[in-house]
């Protein structure tokens, strides 16, 4: 597996590495590298070389080219077969090895959707949104002479799926594989609403994880929260989401009277579980349709809500309208609309009951046991 990061971290590639580890596949991560990581781990499951060169970040630099020529050499000197690349980046270094030695295998895992994430759009400085554009362009065009090489191409939601196949005229559907989250056997239960100096009768509704919006986005999400009495809103993020919410909440002065609370995101998943299922409703205030790599995306969240027995209130993007038609526990507004997200929380809470029940079915059928078959199944063909 071929990895655009050191591996300090990363829940898929570990499930995946786990999964065929135990169905007989050796398993070896390579990585980029950092100065405080060990170069080499064999932790008995898979071994990580963080051994893949820097330049891949810079891919229109003097080096790049040199260094996955070297790099896709190396490869093929330790006797490698199949290439599992996660992103357009190792996939281009997979590609490279394959064009040395034709008979090599490529799965290319695609996390993100690379042509509807123009991330250069975010620089403020021009300069840096013009250099942005030109790395974005030939990366996007890069990718898409690479996928012909691909023997088999997998993504995380349905919509990438099939935005992919036509977008980029590919002969075979990609294989989907969501990031649905592993269940721990036990939870322990949790004294979040002590710790949160909240009534136990007051409705929580939960947001977890990384906070993406606009600032206008984040301000229409605490209104419609704050605009149901008893409603308290918890965001379980970093430093760095909590100080953005705080600063909205200090300029825009919408009035909290501290019922917006903050936990820090928890390392372990346990942990981060066992909050979720203290609270009443999960919430996914993504809205983004000029971004299709967020407009097709289905997060963690979703599904961690779910697993966890909330109902759910979200957008209506096209995934999330595709999980309520399957699973039943979401209540779906459009996310550019304040008065109807607010209906909607409203009614979320009036059916809690019962979209609670939809999300304890759904967990006989939403499990990372069932979804990484379609993995195993490429690994055996």
């Amino acid at each position: 597996m071929l990895l655009d990061n050191p591996f300090r971290s990363d829940q898929r590639v570990e499930r995946e590495a786990k999964a065929l580890h135990q169905h007989g596949w050796e398993v070896h991560i390579l990585a980029t590298s950092e100065p405080h990581l060990p170069h080499r781990v064999d932790t008995g499951t898979w071994t990580v070389e963080r051994s893949i060169p820097g330049s891949i970040d810079s891919p229109l630099s003097r080096r790049y080219f040199a260094d996955r020529a070297r790099f896709a050499s190396k490869l093929i000197a330790d006797g490698v077969r199949r290439i599992h690349a996660h992103d357009h980046r190792c996939l281009d270094l997979a590609v490279a090895a394959k064009e040395q030695d034709p008979s090599i295998t490529i799965i290319y895992d695609a996390h993100e959707y690379l042509a509807g994430w123009p991330l250069y759009k975010e620089s403020k400085a021009r300069s840096n949104r013009i250099k942005g554009w030109v790395v974005w362009r030939w990366s996007v065009r890069r990718e898409r002479r690479n996928l012909s090489h691909c023997e088999a191409i997998i993504t995380v939601s349905r919509s990438l799926c099939e935005e992919m196949h036509q977008r980029f005229q590919l002969k075979a559907m990609p294989v989907l594989l969501r990031n649905v989250p592993e269940m721990p056997t036990s939870i322990a239960s949790s004294d979040l609403r002590r710790k949160l100096g909240i009534p136990p009768q007051a409705r929580l509704v939960v947001h977890s994880g990384n906070i993406y919006h606009s600032d206008a986005r984040i301000a229409m999400l605490l209104r419609s929260c704050m605009a149901l009495e008893g409603t308290y809103l918890l965001l379980i993020c970093n430093a760095l989401n909590r100080n953005k919410v705080q600063d909205v909440m200090d300029r825009t002065h919408i009035h909290t009277n501290g019922h917006v609370l903050f936990m820090d995101y928890p390392a372990r998943n346990e942990e981060l579980m066992a909050m979720l299922q203290a609270c009443d409703a999960g919430i996914v205030h993504t809205w983004q349709p000029d971004w299709p790599s967020h407009w097709y995306s289905l997060p963690n969240r979703i599904m961690e809500y779910t697993l966890c027995g909330l109902p759910i209130l979200a957008t209506a993007q096209p995934e999330f309208v595709a999980f309520q038609q399957e699973y039943g526990n979401c209540v779906l507004y459009a996310g550019d609309r304040e008065q109807e997200m607010t209906a909607a929380l409203r009614e979320l809470l009036l059916q809690g009951p019962e979209l609670a029940e939809k999300a304890r079915q759904a967990k006989e059928r939403l499990s990372w046991d069932q979804e990484v078959r379609s993995l195993l199944d490429l690994y055996t063909e």
